[in-house]
């Protein structure tokens, strides 16, 4: 190298040697951002500031306060009621208006005296006569000619009836007196007029029957033939 050469070159390296050092831009770069994170927290916390300030400003305002509370939702009070201890009734017990129990009716006895008279006519279609004989009164005309006068009557008659009858409704007697004379003890308060029909002759004038029935002086229920 020339002498020439050689002191630019030493001037030029002299001169850089006296020149500040360029800067770091990686630094630069992160406090760069440094700065601006700083500056973001910042705005942050000032809007977060001024956001009390604003909610404390409306809340004592005259007017808005009030309607912020109507805003809010209410709860209702819970309300107790307290129970009542029972007291003893101390009605008193309505009277019944439950009809009384009838005493024996005119309508129980109509059943009784029609069951005799059924009870009385199957024995004599069966040929019991001895049991047929023994419901009929004791003062009635038909029982006194004796059972086996009685069955030599009813046995033939009751071949002709073949062993069909028919009892009708039981009613009342108006006129006693003309059965009177054949109904010698009966209960007449308590008794029954009843037909028993035999379609078997019918048309005929031994077709029907007649009996009263009622009890007897010591209450037992007895039949006694009237025709």
């Amino acid at each position: 190298m020339d002498l020439l050469d050689q002191r630019l070159t030493d001037a030029g390296t002299a001169w850089r040697q006296i020149q500040p050092e360029p800067p770091d831009l990686d630094r630069m770069v992160v406090a760069l951002r440094r700065q601006r994170s700083g500056l973001f927290t910042g705005r942050l916390m000032y809007a977060f500031v001024a956001g009390l300030l604003l909610v404390a400003a409306i809340a004592v305002a005259p007017g808005v306060g009030s309607i912020l509370h109507q805003l809010q939702p209410t709860t209702p009070p819970l309300v107790t009621t307290p129970t009542a201890s029972p007291t003893p009734s101390t009605a008193s017990p309505e009277p019944s208006t439950a009809s009384p129990k009838p005493s024996p009716s005119a309508t129980s006895d109509r059943e009784v005296a029609t069951v005799l008279v059924h009870k009385y006519e199957d024995a004599l279609v069966s040929g019991n006569w001895q049991g047929a004989f023994d419901l009929l009164a004791p003062t009635s005309r038909t029982r006194e000619q004796g059972v086996e006068a009685f069955a030599s009557e009813r046995e033939p008659f009751f071949v002709s009836v073949d062993g069909r009858y028919a009892i009708g409704e039981p009613s009342r007697v108006s006129d006693w007196s003309a059965y009177a004379p054949d109904v010698v003890g009966a209960d007449r308060t308590r008794a029954w007029l009843i037909e028993v029909d035999y379609p078997a002759l019918a048309g005929n004038n031994a077709g029907y029957e007649q009996f009263i029935v009622a009890p007897d002086p010591g209450g037992t229920w007895r039949i006694w033939q009237v025709r």
